[in-house]
């Protein structure tokens, strides 16, 4: 039997939220549930949309400090709880994003980014709908302006993180910290040989996976470079690029001809190489490092973008879950004690058993399956 419609909303700005919304979306298809992911930026236009994950994709790439000095601006604003201007932008479209969910039936929304869920917030403000949401929160953190969003349930990554919340304005019975959302196939382990003889790499030398972001932010080359210079052909290199077609092109033109690294363009097989891996190198985004730490792989935390990055690799390491450093040659340093030295790669492990919830991705869903058949049993009652 279908359930009701449920909406996923979010935004293009980072592979994140798009990935949370994904991971979302394929669980409820999974329980039997009618769920579609939706762009909320688009209703504001085609030309606004680009232009503004152009400019997030320019200041967090090309001047990233820039983009720290307006994060750590937010968290000063939102201590004065004036509305933003970050949310009366995202009001501009939200008569629209109003009528979507009306014409379609919505019996409840899952959002997975601010704009979306701000956007949501003055939908409910201007009682234009009663249609019941859900926040998730993709980074270890409680960023600015999430007093503004004003959901029905917030979805934080830890119960470590409620307090936090409180503070930034959120009721604490409508915090539920289930984790953050990966995709189920995520939940499933390859074992290392299997993964590596699928994949056609060998089972007698280390292979590190360095997970480049959706923008490719960080010391990749660098990176590259060293660990080359280091290990030589006693390694390999996969390093996924995703849609960075730049990076890509650049490593293929500097490194192609060592037999060592691989530059790899978008995969479907993340999860494959995942377990194929001795150690994750990543920037610290919320829902890869998430991912990496549901797939119990030992993780090594590279230059973060100022802000929510900073944050997330901070409460990783602080708690075992990762080795951060922005120095290279540490960070090779700590990967190869992670790859050869079985009881500190043991202990790494267990921290993120204990703190990462597996499972996040199925609470969530049915959580917004109870909201939406709630909704419905409501309109029911009232016909």
């Amino acid at each position: 039997m279908n359930i009701i419609n449920i909406l996923i909303l979010s935004c293009s700005t980072g592979g994140g939220h798009n990935a949370a919304a994904r991971a979302v979306e394929e669980m409820l298809k999974r329980k039997k549930a009618s769920a579609e992911v939706f762009d909320a930026l688009s209703l504001a236009g085609e030309g606004i949309n680009k232009n503004i994950c152009r400019s997030y994709e320019g200041i967090t790439t090309k001047h990233p400090k820039a983009f720290g000095l307006i994060y750590h601006a937010g968290d000063l604003f939102s201590g004065i709880k004036i509305k933003s201007p970050i949310y009366l932008a995202n009001s501009l479209y939200s008569s629209k994003l109003a009528a979507y969910i009306e014409e379609n039936e919505i019996k409840a929304v899952v959002a997975t980014h601010l704009f979306a869920a701000q956007a949501m917030s003055r939908i409910r403000n201007a009682g234009k709908s009663a249609v019941p949401y859900i926040f998730i929160m993709t980074d270890y953190t409680s960023f600015p302006f999430i007093w503004e969003t004003k959901p029905n349930y917030l979805i934080a990554p830890s119960e470590e993180l409620i307090e936090e919340c409180v503070k930034k304005g959120t009721e604490k019975s409508k915090i539920m910290p289930y984790g953050i959302p990966v995709h189920p196939d995520f939940q499933i382990k390859v074992p290392k040989k299997e993964a590596r003889s699928n994949l056609g790499l060998p089972l007698d030398k280390l292979v590190y996976l360095i997970m480049c972001g959706s923008m490719g932010f960080g010391d990749i080359e660098e990176l590259a470079k060293k660990t080359v210079s280091i290990y030589g052909g006693n390694i390999r290199l996969g390093i996924l690029c995703g849609n960075n077609k730049a990076l890509f092109n650049s490593l293929t033109d500097t490194l192609g001809q060592e037999e060592s690294v691989m530059p790899l363009q978008f995969t479907d097989k993340v999860s494959l190489y995942m377990d194929a891996a001795d150690v994750v190198f990543t920037k610290p985004g919320g829902l890869t490092s998430t991912e990496a730490a549901v797939k119990k792989i030992p993780i090594i935390h590279t230059r973060p973008i100022p802000g929510c990055e900073e944050r997330n690799a901070l409460f990783f390491s602080s708690r075992g879950m990762s080795f951060y450093s922005s120095d290279v040659v540490t960070q090779l340093f700590y990967a190869y004690k992670l790859a050869c030295d079985e009881s500190y790669r043991s202990e790494m492990k267990q921290a993120q058993k204990k703190y990462i919830n597996p499972n996040a991705c199925e609470n969530i869903c049915d959580l917004a399956i109870d909201l939406a058949q709630s909704t419905e049993y409501q309109r029911q009652q009232n016909s």
